[in-house]
C-alpha cells in the first residue's frame, strides 16, 4: 500500500510538471507554407519557424526594418482646389468634385510607387532575414513529430525521435532564442542570409549578417541593419567557419540572435552587441524563466472561461491541445480563434514598441516588394486600438 502512495505521488508531480500548457496550436508535419509557420514576437522582434526537420528556416523580423528616406511629399494643388470641390458638392456635382479630387489630392513627388515602394523614397516594411538550420544526424524525422505553439507561453517546439528545438522571442531580453537538443552524432550547421543588400561573415566567434537599404535616392545610403547569432553550448566542438557555425557532436546548444537597426541608433552594431552579450551571460533555463514572466504579466491580464470543453475533436493538426482535466478552452474550441490567438498576437503591441498596433510585427517574407503594409496603414489602427482595450493592452489602446 505505502509503494502505491508514493506511486501515485510521483505520477501527481509528473503530471504537475508537464512543460505544456493547455492553449496550444499544435501539427504533425512541417509548415509547407509562410503561412503555417508558427508566429513568434515581443513587438520589436520577430520569428517564424517552419519546424523543417533536416533544412529548417527560421523568418526573421525586425519592426523598424523599412527602405526609403525622408521626402518632401506636400502638394500645393491640393489647398488650390479645395475651393473648388466645395463648389462643386454645393452645385450637386458630386462626381465632378471627386473627380478632381482625386486628380488633386495627392501626395507629391514618386508617392508610394504605384506598389513599389521599396525602390523608391516612400520605402516599405522589408523582411529581416532567414536563420538557417541545416541537421544531419541519427535521429528519426518520421516519427512521433510534431510541432507546437504554446500560447500561454509564447514559446514554440518542435520534435522528433532523437530531436528537440524550442524557441522563443524574450520578452526579458529582448532577444531571439533557439534551443536545440540534435540526436546522436550530429552535425549541424547555422546559417543567415536574406533576399538582397547582406553581407555575411564571422567576427569574434559570432555569425554576423549586416547590409544597408534603398533610400529610394541615387547616391544616398537607406537604413543600415545588424543581426547577430551567438552559440552557448554543451558537449562537441563549435567550429566558426566562412559564413556559418557548425556544431559537431553537440549535445544542446542555445542560438541568441540579437538584431538592430539605425532607425533609433546611429550605430546599430553597439545596441546589437549589448543585447547580444547580456543574453548570452545567462543560463538557458533563466532567459527562459524569465521570458515567461514577462510574457505572462500581458497574457495573464484577462481570462475568458465558457466552462469545460466536452466530447470536442481536434481539427487535424490546426487546434489546439488539451492536457488531461483541464478545463481550459481546449480541441475544437471556438474561442482559441476568436480570443486566446488574437491575444497571443497582440499583447506584444503592449510593449515599448514605437510602431502602429499589429500582429508581432510579422509580415510575409516576400513584402520587400510591396507597398505600405497592412499592420502599418492608418485605417487599421483603430482596430488594433479596438482590440487592444478588452485584452488591457494600454499602449495598443492609446
Amino acid at each position: 500500500m505505502k509503494n502505491k502512495s508514493i506511486l501515485l505521488l510521483w505520477l501527481f508531480v509528473l503530471s504537475g510538471c508537464s512543460g505544456d500548457s493547455g492553449l496550444q496550436l499544435w501539427y504533425d508535419k512541417p509548415a509547407e507554407i509562410w503561412e503555417a509557420t508558427l508566429p513568434l514576437g515581443n513587438g520589436r522582434l520577430g520569428m517564424m519557424p517552419d519546424g523543417n526537420p533536416l533544412q529548417e528556416t527560421i523568418v526573421l523580423n525586425e519592426i523598424t526594418l523599412w527602405s526609403g528616406s525622408e521626402q518632401d511629399a506636400t502638394n500645393p494643388a491640393a489647398l488650390e482646389s479645395l475651393p473648388r470641390i466645395r463648389a462643386l458638392l454645393l452645385e450637386g456635382k458630386n462626381h465632378l468634385a471627386q473627380e478632381l479630387m482625386y486628380e488633386t489630392f495627392v501626395c507629391g513627388g514618386e508617392g508610394s510607387g504605384r506598389g513599389g515602394g521599396a525602390g523608391v523614397p516612400f520605402g516599405c516594411y522589408q523582411v529581416l532575414g532567414n536563420l538557417r538550420l541545416e541537421f544531419n544526424d541519427k535521429s528519426k524525422p518520421e516519427k512521433n513529430y510534431r510541432r507546437n505553439l504554446d500560447l500561454e507561453k509564447a514559446i514554440a517546439r518542435t520534435g522528433y525521435k532523437g530531436n528537440r528545438r524550442e524557441y522563443f522571442t524574450s520578452f526579458s531580453h529582448d532577444v531571439g532564442v533557439v534551443r536545440i537538443k540534435p540526436g546522436r552524432k550530429s552535425h549541424t550547421v547555422i546559417r543567415l542570409d536574406r533576399p538582397e543588400r547582406f553581407a555575411t561573415a564571422m567576427e569574434n566567434d559570432r555569425l554576423v549578417m549586416q547590409g544597408v537599404l534603398s533610400s529610394g535616392v541615387e547616391g544616398q545610403d537607406g537604413m543600415r541593419y545588424v543581426v547577430k547569432v551567438g552559440v552557448n553550448h554543451s558537449g562537441g566542438r563549435v567550429r566558426f567557419e566562412g559564413d556559418s557555425i557548425v556544431l559537431d557532436g553537440v549535445r544542446k546548444a542555445t542560438l541568441i540572435v540579437s538584431a538592430a537597426t539605425s532607425y533609433f541608433h546611429a550605430d546599430p552594431e553597439i545596441h546589437c552587441d549589448t543585447l547580444l552579450e547580456k543574453a548570452l551571460a545567462v543560463k538557458y533555463r533563466h532567459l527562459r524563466k524569465k521570458h515567461k514572466r514577462a510574457y505572462q504579466s500581458l497574457f495573464e491580464r484577462v481570462y475568458l472561461h465558457l466552462g469545460p470543453q466536452k466530447n470536442a475533436s481536434p481539427a487535424h493538426g490546426s487546434e489546439a491541445g488539451r492536457l488531461p482535466g483541464s478545463t481550459r478552452p481546449g480541441p475544437g474550441c471556438p474561442l482559441l480563434s476568436i480570443w486566446t490567438l488574437p491575444a497571443h498576437l497582440l499583447y506584444p503591441s503592449g510593449t515599448a514598441s514605437p510602431q502602429p498596433a499589429g500582429p508581432l510585427g510579422q509580415l510575409h517574407p516576400d513584402t520587400l516588394e510591396r507597398g505600405l503594409p497592412p499592420e502599418h496603414k492608418p485605417a487599421n489602427e483603430p482596430l488594433a486600438g479596438r482590440a487592444g482595450e478588452p485584452c488591457r493592452v494600454a499602449p495598443a489602446a492609446d
